[in-house]
């Protein structure tokens, strides 16, 4: 298996001191012991002013897919793979969402959070149907288990650079707007389906029921697959052949800056996903492991150790807190 683990390195104050307490209070033994059986092999750098966050763009390469940032093909990957016509077409991710309007800035809240049902979904999108029609974009429902929102196919998306849901989500969308010339469009869109989502009969219920409104929608996946991508997510690290784990479950502790819950979140995966990975290398299975920040990923791998190596890895364990804060 190659694990992916997304936001690895702590992002606020408070999980960095937890980090660097000293007596030390995150304790990893399973992680440490398996960087002591493992090897470097991969380094990348990213940067958290990019609009495709670097954990997207190694999960994108393990699964065939590539380009510029912004530009990430998801959405046509995914219109591919429910049989709808991709070649020649422009796609991209149609995200409700509501936009809590502050004095100087503007934030998105969690999707997620939403908790928008399937009837709700599809009776918003019946109704901001014929306003993208007029644009000349057509929607789709989405079958992403995981994930809110539509399929949307029009010229407008084609060559848009777009940011990821992931930078915005619970942040300051303004810095994340497409600017190109051909995004005037969608930002006048985006105030027309405000208005006519502010006094929709869903929001209606959903105020009733004390539940946030959708009042705007996000774009993201925008770009073009590769001309021989077949359409089926290989789900595996090309290299090495390995089954692809992506785990963000330190996302929400991290933007929060909860070292407590950041800390018991690592607890758990050391637990949980990397004990298994660790006990695959002592065995000697192929296994691989990408820690993954903002500003860079490194990417481990059983190789064969020399037995001096071996001797100082024993003598002198991995200490993961440098590590994480390189990330």
């Amino acid at each position: 298996m190659h694990l992916l683990i997304a936001h690895a390195a702590p992002a606020g104050p408070q999980c960095q001191a937890a980090l660097d307490s000293v007596p030390p209070l995150l304790k990893l033994p399973h992680l440490t012991a398996l960087l002591s059986q493992l090897s470097l092999t991969d380094q990348r750098n990213g940067s958290p002013e990019s609009m495709t966050p670097l954990h997207e763009r190694i999960r994108a390469q393990s699964e065939g897919l590539d380009g510029p940032d912004g530009l990430m093909p998801w959405a046509a990957q995914e219109a591919q793979s429910l049989g709808l016509e991709v070649a020649g077409s422009a796609w991209a991710w149609i995200t409700p969402c509501h936009w809590q309007i502050n004095t100087d800035h503007v934030v998105m809240l969690e999707p997620q959070e939403l908790a928008l049902t399937a009837q709700e979904s599809s009776t918003l999108m019946e109704a901001m149907r014929e306003y993208f029609a007029e644009d000349g974009i057509t929607l789709y429902p989405s079958q992403c288990a995981n994930r809110v929102g539509w399929l949307a196919q029009g010229e407008v998306f084609r060559g848009l650079a777009t940011a990821s849901l992931e930078r915005v989500r619970g942040a300051i969308v303004d810095r994340w707007m497409p600017r190109e010339s051909g995004a005037k469009v969608l930002r006048r869109l985006q105030n027309e389906m405000q208005m006519l989502l502010y006094r929709h009969p869903v929001n209606d219920a959903r105020l009733a029921a004390k539940q946030s409104p959708v009042n705007s929608f996000w774009i993201s996946g925008t770009g073009d697959l590769p001309t021989r991508h077949n359409g089926k997510q290989s789900n595996t690290a090309p290299a090495l052949n390995l089954p692809f784990v992506m785990n963000d479950d330190l996302r929400a502790s991290s933007v929060q800056d909860d070292a407590a819950a950041w800390l018991l979140a690592w607890e758990q995966l050391d637990q949980g996903l990397v004990k298994p990975l660790l006990d695959g290398s002592k065995s000697g299975k192929s296994v691989q492991l990408t820690l993954c920040g903002d500003k860079a990923a490194f990417t481990y791998s059983l190789q064969p150790q020399s037995f001096w190596k071996r001797i100082q890895l024993r003598l002198s364990p991995p200490s993961v807190a440098p590590l994480l804060t390189q990330l």
